[in-house]
């Protein structure tokens, strides 16, 4: 069964930017009042927001920042080439959010009424507004951020500034930005994401700002590989795209690129996506429906591609497997001539199941360079899961935890150790009831699938007491 979780970024300390200087810290407010405009977005998702200004009229309305994912159904099959602009919401963000401000019952909270843009697009990015304006925030004390107009540099010296979940208050991290990779997650395709090893990155940081050592907002955290399991480009596991091309590296995060967004204002601060040089993916006019399932292999039944293309115009298109770090949706080279959607049934495409890995279909107009590419992609997996999984001993009987995408399915036999052999065992479906244990010691045998299918060797384990 499929798991709709992604986890996304956190972070937490109180003396800034310090390099080098690794690890979390929960900071008070007294002497950190820079970190007052970060806060708790509770819209389609948990998440973190910041506040940020992008011209000099203080009577614009209020802007901030967050992930796409965190404004829009992140887990439909199309939400990697949806656009959402100029949509009403009904969310809240509770600034200044201290622990200690929060026990004080100190915390700013701001009504957030529009989206005025959020994709998951080659990006994963909202920007948000208020019906208050920068100078009503001001006079609340709080100061909007400003973004920087560079990319940010690897081997450079960053804070992270975040509300996980699990914190449930503002939490700093400090870490050094690495290099930059393209990231597949799920659905979901990305470009030119820089990666670090921060810590105490987690559910409910996404959107977490990130800041240089001149206290510029750098980056926005989207994801991490800090919980990981298995090596599918699943939901919860991005992979970066290399030289050995997309795979897990694990206690990594991602930060999408900010640069260039102060070009989607205009000078009294309205937001257009029309603006010159605005690096936001625009609606192409290109729609895919009917997306095929993510996982496909030799063991699955999902070999075909199965998705429909509709556009008023002309299409051009390839297929590639991203099996290095040269192959990419983003280069126009294999491309086909312009031809009329209709005419191109992808629905019959077979997917080569031989050859591991992630598959894109690139779409893009006729005209279009390439850059912003619509993606179908589906993972290929042929290879069986080979980590014993964990069986869980409580006074309620056993069971074995589910490890998606790894383990998705699993099946059990048991019985006195000396009577049973796991090669030669009758299996049942376990159905996610612990199986109440009658007598020990007691031997369980336990095999299980992964989300393509792939059957795993069968394990045994010895039970000598209850629990």
């Amino acid at each position: 069964m499929k798991q709709n979780i992604l986890y996304i970024a956190a972070l937490c300390f109180t003396s800034p930017f310090v390099l080098a200087n690794q690890g979390t810290e929960i900071p008070e407010s007294g002497g950190n009042s820079f970190y007052r405009s970060i806060g708790k977005l509770s819209g389609d998702m948990t998440c973190t927001v910041s506040f940020v200004q992008f011209s000099n009229d203080l009577n614009a309305p209020a802007t901030f920042l967050s992930n796409g994912h965190c404004s829009q159904n992140a887990f439909s099959s199309s939400a990697g080439n949806d656009i959402t602009t100029n949509k009403s919401v009904d969310y809240t963000a509770e600034f200044n959010y201290f622990q200690d401000s929060i026990d004080a019952e100190e915390t700013i909270s701001v009504g957030i009424n529009k989206v005025l843009y959020s994709t998951m697009k080659g990006l994963d990015i909202s920007v948000l507004s208020s019906d208050q304006t920068v100078a009503q925030l001001i006079d609340q004390g709080l100061i909007p951020y400003q973004i920087s107009q560079n990319s940010l540099p690897t081997e450079s010296a960053i804070t992270i500034a975040g509300v996980p979940i699990d914190v449930n208050a503002l939490q700093l991290s400090y870490c050094e930005s690495g290099d930059t990779f393209n990231v597949i997650e799920g659905y979901w395709h990305w470009y030119d994401f820089n990666e670090n090893n921060c810590q105490g990155i987690s559910s409910g940081s996404s959107g977490s700002p990130v800041f240089d050592d001149n206290q510029d907002m750098v980056g926005l955290i989207n994801t991490t590989t800090n919980t990981a399991v298995g090596k599918t480009c699943y939901s919860g596991n991005p992979c970066a795209v290399d030289e050995e091309g997309a795979h897990v590296k694990k206690n990594k995060n991602y930060v999408v690129p900010i640069q260039d967004l102060n070009q989607c204002f205009n000078s009294n601060g309205t937001f257009s996506l029309n603006n010159p040089g605005c690096p936001l993916p625009k609606p192409s006019g290109i729609s895919i429906t009917n997306y095929p399932y993510i996982f496909s292999g030799e063991n699955s039944g999902n070999q075909e591609w199965q998705f429909t293309v509709i556009s008023s115009s002309k299409i051009r298109y390839k297929n590639i497997l991203l099996f290095d770090d040269t192959q990419t949706c983003q280069d126009l080279s294999g491309y086909s001539d312009p031809i009329d959607a209709s005419q191109v049934n992808f629905s019959e495409t077979e997917i080569d199941v031989s050859k591991e890995g992630i598959h894109q279909y690139c779409i893009i107009g006729e005209n279009d360079d390439a850059s912003e590419p619509s993606v179908v992609q589906v993972q290929v997996d042929n290879t069986p899961p080979t980590a014993k999984p964990i069986l869980n001993v409580t006074p309620m009987g056993f069971e074995p935890i589910f490890m998606v995408p790894e383990y998705s399915d699993y099946w059990l036999a048991w019985g006195k150790p000396d009577e049973i052999d796991c090669d030669d065992a009758r299996y049942i479906q376990y159905r996610r009831n612990p199986i109440r244990i009658q007598s020990v010691p007691l031997k369980v045998c336990v095999y299980g699938f992964d989300t393509a299918g792939n059957q795993s060797p069968n394990f045994d384990y010895l039970i000598e007491s209850p629990f």
